[in-house]
């Protein structure tokens, strides 16, 4: 099937995409063998980079923004995303070393905050690199070490010291917590470390985002009828913005994001 237009709902977000030609939609395509604009194997490694870099950035985007608030307490309180960095005090420049490492803490921070061995926390972790130089200057002989930044979507209230609290759970170095007020700089936020992740050649081949299973997922919607009649149903002051840019071949798309507003359910 084809069609000109797109929707996307992620939480507070809606985000609609015009295209000059039809798109093809409804079928799974092997993304190995053909990115989001059609362009196959023979392209340049470093242009199937840019465009897996790109969408791998707007699901970024749209998870934050499908999740954050989207889960409550028991006194039906939304939580309130929660932003983290985690750092090694001693080298380690390999992910495959340090990811094992950072899944183990989850499941210590998961057992601390449940009493359970079951996963239950939401979130989703971006993987970086240090700087390859000190606080000095010198060069580091292995290179800067991995660490990992991540947004926790369910966080349940801790109370005291909340950054020892953090720090001796991870036990490996370092951690900073900081919750959230604007999740649109989140977003966007979490989406600058993974345009720095992708450009790592370390990280070549090797995965640098993850997720916990479960997260609400944005709602795609192709069908022109429905996008329109979406589209009828916000007030005429809604805030958004309007952009126009060209595909590869030169193709305009027209992109327009909207942000609803509070209490807004479509």
């Amino acid at each position: 099937m084809f069609t000109k237009i797109k929707a996307t709902l992620a939480g507070p977000v809606l985000e609609v995409k015009q295209y000059q030609h039809a798109i093809e939609y409804g079928i799974s395509k092997n993304i190995t063998q053909t990115n989001c604009y059609g362009r196959k194997n023979s392209e340049t490694k470093d242009s199937s980079r840019n465009i897996s870099n790109f969408r791998t950035k707007r699901r970024i985007r749209q998870l934050v923004y499908a999740n954050a608030y989207k889960y409550r307490d028991a006194r039906g309180r939304a939580y309130q995303p929660i932003f983290a960095t985690f750092t090694f005090k001693d080298s380690m420049p390999d992910p495959k070393s340090a990811n094992p490492l950072f899944t183990a803490f989850l499941k210590r921070l998961n057992y601390q905050l449940t009493g359970s061995k079951k996963a239950t926390l939401k979130y989703i972790t971006i993987v970086e690199f240090q700087k390859d130089v000190d606080f000095h200057g010198n060069i580091k002989p292995n290179g800067g070490s991995v660490h990992y930044h991540t947004v926790f979507f369910n966080l349940p209230f801790i109370t005291g010291d909340v950054q020892k609290f953090f720090r001796d759970i991870w036990s490996y170095g370092f951690s900073k917590v900081n919750g959230v007020n604007n999740l649109q700089h989140l977003a966007n936020y979490i989406a600058k470390y993974l345009t720095k992740s992708d450009r790592d050649k370390r990280l070549d081949n090797k995965k640098y985002f993850f997720s916990s299973k479960g997260l609400y997922q944005p709602k795609e919607i192709y069908q022109r009828s429905a996008i329109l009649k979406l589209l009828d149903t916000l007030p005429a002051d809604i805030e958004k913005s309007e952009m126009e840019y060209k595909t590869y071949k030169g193709e305009k798309i027209l992109y327009t994001r909207f942000k609803l507003p509070d209490g807004l359910i479509i």
